[in-house]
């Protein structure tokens, strides 16, 4: 099995990409955890499992603002790469919930 290296990845998809996918990750993290933190207590296992939702329309809106207004050029690769950091918080959620659930 070959690795790849780090700066292989990167030169390979590009640095932008890369932010793009942590920025949007982490906005939508941001804003799950303010969600679930004002709701904490009042959801269901399934509610907490949708929380990233409202995170990803957020970051979704302005990821769409960004590049139709601030880029040159309209990227789609940006937008996939800005929603897939999204889905990495829908992952960590999904893994908390799933935890929760077995320790009861």
């Amino acid at each position: 099995m070959r690795i790849i290296k780090m700066e292989n990845l990167i030169a390979k998809i590009g640095i932008d990409k890369f932010a793009h996918l942590g920025v949007g990750g982490l906005l939508c993290a941001m804003v799950t955890f303010v969600v679930l933190l004002q709701e904490m207590g009042n959801l269901t296992p399934a509610m907490i499992l949708a929380t990233p939702i409202i995170g990803t329309v957020v970051v979704m809106f302005l990821e769409f603002v960004k590049e139709l207004f601030t880029d040159d050029e309209f990227s789609w690769k940006d937008v996939l790469a800005t929603f897939i950091g999204c889905v990495l918080v829908f992952l960590a959620v999904g893994v908390g919930v799933f935890l929760n659930v077995l320790s009861v």
